[in-house]
C-alpha cells in the first residue's frame, strides 16, 4: 500500500499449503495464523504484497471424474 505497483513483489500462496509441512517452523500448520508467523520470512525475501488463495470453504471432493479416478482431490478450491 505504501509503494508503487511497479515496485511490488507479489507472492501468491495457498493458505493451507504454505505452512502445512513441518519444516515451515510454525506453531499452527496450514492456517492463517501460520501465514502470519511467516511474515518476517516473506519480508526477508523482499515480498511487498501477498495474494492468498483460496480464502473460502470449498468441497475437496468436487473434482472432474478423470481426476477423481486418479485419486486426486480439489486442493485449490
Amino acid at each position: 500500500m505504501n509503494h508503487p505497483m511497479e515496485q511490488a513483489i507479489i507472492y501468491e500462496m495457498h493458505v493451507g499449503g504454505f505452512t502445512r509441512h513441518p519444516t515451515s517452523r510454525v506453531a499452527r500448520h496450514g492456517t492463517f495464523v501460520g501465514v502470519i508467523e511467516k511474515i518476517p520470512y516473506l519480508k526477508a525475501l523482499g515480498v511487498t504484497d501477498v495474494e492468498l488463495l483460496p480464502v473460502m470453504a470449498f468441497d475437496e471432493q468436487d473434482v472432474p471424474e478423470r481426476a477423481a479416478a486418479r485419486g486426486l482431490n480439489n486442493y485449490w478450491g
